[in-house]
């Protein structure tokens, strides 16, 4: 998933669809952190792509959390730039690029 294509869902989802891709990205963001367990294991094979994982949960529930109390978090396309950037930063553009991509399936766009 390109960044680009992140930062431009604000332009192309109303607000409804827009928190609903929030909560579904926040989701999966969830389901690609299990890549960071050992298999068969209780350990983790990647700290440090976890925490970049649970860093950017952290920063979309939010900002799903302001747009649903309808008060002032940052602006979406700071928000996108951070997720991009704590990916690279930590090491899990993989598991972003996967998560982004299970949350945009059958999404309609207008």
């Amino acid at each position: 998933m390109e960044a680009v294509q992140l930062h431009d869902l604000e332009n192309k989802l109303s607000r409804e669809q827009l928190v609903r891709f929030l909560m579904r990205f926040a989701f999966n963001l969830t389901v690609v952190a299990r890549n960071c367990y050992q298999v068969g294991g209780d350990d983790v094979e990647k700290p440090k792509a976890l925490r970049g994982i649970n860093e950017m949960e952290h920063r979309v529930l939010s900002y799903a959390r302001h747009m649903l109390n309808g008060t002032q978090g940052c602006p979406y396309s700071s928000l996108a730039s951070q997720v991009v950037e704590l990916a690279k930063l930590y090491g899990c553009t993989f598991e972003l690029e996967n998560a982004l991509s299970f949350s945009l399936e059958n999404l309609e766009i207008y």
